[in-house]
C-alpha cells in the first residue's frame, strides 16, 4: 500500500466551483506559483536593499532565505526555543540599526508566539513577514494564522492536491491578480497528472496502470515535443530547492486555482487532527522516537507529525521500502548558517522525521504507518 505524504487528487476536483473558502486570504490576494515568488514579491514590495538586514529564524528550509537575498539585503539568522518558538528576547538581540524586518515561520502549523513579535515590531518600527506555508486552516485559539503580520505568506501545494500555488497577503502590494502571468500550460497538465499517479497507488495496480498510459505518458510526450519547439522553458519545475527570480513570480494557474476551491476547512482541520493526534497516541513511548507536540493546541491544522531521532535515516529508509513517503523539513541548513548559531535547528535537521496527517489520507494507510513504525523498532 502506498502513503503519500501530501494529499492526493480526486478527479472530483477538477469539478467547476465558485467557492472561495479560505478566511485567511482574501479572494483577490495576488496569487503565485508557489509561496517563494510570494516571499519574493513581499521583499520587493518593502524596498529591501544591500543596506537592509531582515531576521529570519535558524531553522528553515532556504528557499525563504534565497528569495529575500535576491534583494541584496543581508540575513541574520535567529536562534529558536527547543519548542521551536522565535522569542523576543532573541529577536531584539540581534536587532541593529540596518534591521528592517522580521520573518517569522508557523513550523508545521503550530502557532508562533505572533502576538508579541508584533509588539516587539511595533516598538522597534519593524516590518513582520509572518510565513504561514505550514499552517494553512491554523488558528492561535480564535484568531486565524496570518492576520497578524505586514505580510503573510501561504503555500497551497503543501495543505492541499493543487499542482502549485502560493499567495501573498498584506498592504500595499504592487502586483494584483490581472498582472500575475500564470505557469505554462503544461507546467499545470503535468503537476495534475503526476498528483493523479500518486493518488492511484492507493486505489490498485489497474488504476495505477491506466494513470501512467492514458495521462502521464502522453503528458510527458506533449512536454518533450513542446520543450524541443519553445526551448527549456516550456515546462517550469515547482521544485522548492532552487528559487529563479525569471519564474518566481509566476502566477497560479486557473486550474489550481479551481481545485484549492474544493477545500473544506471544516473536514480538513478535523481529519489532520484526528490522523495526528492517533498517529501520536500509537507512537508515543515508542524507544529513540520523540515526539515534541503529543498533544495539540486549540485551533492548529498540523502540516505533519513531526518526530525527532537519532536514527532518522534508518526510519525513513524503512518505511520508503514499504510505500510510506515521509518528509524532512530543513534537512540542509542554508550555507550562511554557522551550525554554532542554533543547537535547536541543527537537531531538527539531522533528526526530524515528519509522518503524514493529510485529509485523504484513510485509516488503513494511518494503520499501516504505524505498523511499519513499530516493526522498524523490533528489527
Amino acid at each position: 500500500m502506498k502513503v503519500p505524504a501530501f494529499p492526493t487528487l480526486a478527479l472530483h476536483d477538477l469539478l467547476p466551483t465558485h467557492n472561495w473558502p479560505f478566511d485567511q486570504i482574501p479572494e483577490n490576494s495576488p496569487r503565485f506559483f508557489r509561496g517563494a515568488g510570494a516571499i519574493l514579491e513581499a521583499a520587493r514590495t518593502i524596498g529591501l536593499t544591500h543596506e537592509d538586514e531582515v531576521l529570519v529564524p535558524a531553522y528553515h528550509c532556504g528557499i525563504e532565505v534565497e528569495a529575500i537575498r535576491h534583494t541584496g539585503a543581508r540575513i541574520v539568522f535567529v536562534p529558536l526555543t527547543p519548542g521551536l518558538d522565535l522569542m523576543p528576547d532573541a529577536l531584539r538581540a540581534r536587532v541593529s540599526g540596518r534591521t528592517k524586518a522580521v520573518v517569522l515561520i508557523h513550523f508545521f502549523g503550530f502557532p508562533q508566539p505572533v502576538e508579541e513579535v508584533r509588539t516587539l515590531c511595533d516598538e522597534l518600527g519593524l516590518i513582520l513577514i509572518e510565513d504561514c506555508a505550514h499552517a494553512l486552516f491554523s488558528a492561535a485559539g480564535a484568531n486565524l494564522l496570518g492576520q497578524t503580520g505586514d505580510f503573510s505568506i501561504f503555500s497551497f501545494q503543501k495543505s492541499l492536491p493543487v499542482p502549485h500555488g502560493g499567495a501573498l497577503v498584506g498592504r500595499d502590494l504592487s502586483c494584483n491578480r490581472s498582472t500575475v502571468a500564470p505557469p505554462p500550460f503544461l507546467t499545470t497538465a503535468r503537476g495534475i497528472a503526476l498528483s493523479l499517479l500518486s493518488s492511484s497507488g492507493s486505489h490498485g495496480a489497474l488504476w495505477e496502470r491506466l494513470v501512467r498510459s492514458a495521462i502521464l505518458a502522453p503528458a510527458r510526450a506533449a512536454g518533450q515535443l513542446l520543450k524541443s519547439w519553445r526551448g527549456p522553458r516550456a515546462i517550469v519545475s515547482p521544485s522548492a530547492a532552487e528559487l529563479d527570480p525569471a519564474t518566481a513570480c509566476l502566477g497560479m494557474s486557473a486550474a489550481a486555482r479551481r481545485i484549492a476551491q474544493h477545500a473544506d476547512p471544516g473536514q480538513i482541520i478535523a481529519a489532520r487532527r484526528r490522523r495526528y493526534l492517533l498517529l501520536a497516541a500509537a507512537l508515543k513511548g515508542t524507544a529513540g522516537i520523540e515526539i515534541p507536540v503529543p498533544d495539540l493546541p486549540d485551533g492548529t491544522c498540523p502540516l505533519f507529525l513531526p518526530l525527532l531521532l537519532r536514527e532518522r535515516d534508518s526510519l525513513r529508509a524503512f518505511l520508503e521500502a514499504r510505500g510510506v513517503e515521509t518528509f524532512v523539513f530543513g534537512e540542509v541548513p542554508h550555507p550562511l548558517l554557522n551550525a554554532d548559531t542554533c543547537a535547536v535547528s541543527s537537531r531538527w535537521s539531522r533528526e526530524n522525521l515528519c509522518l503524514p496527517t493529510h485529509q485523504t489520507l484513510s485509516d488503513t494507510m494511518v494503520s499501516a504507518m504505524i505498523g511499519a513504525v513499530k516493526e522498524w523498532r523490533l528489527a
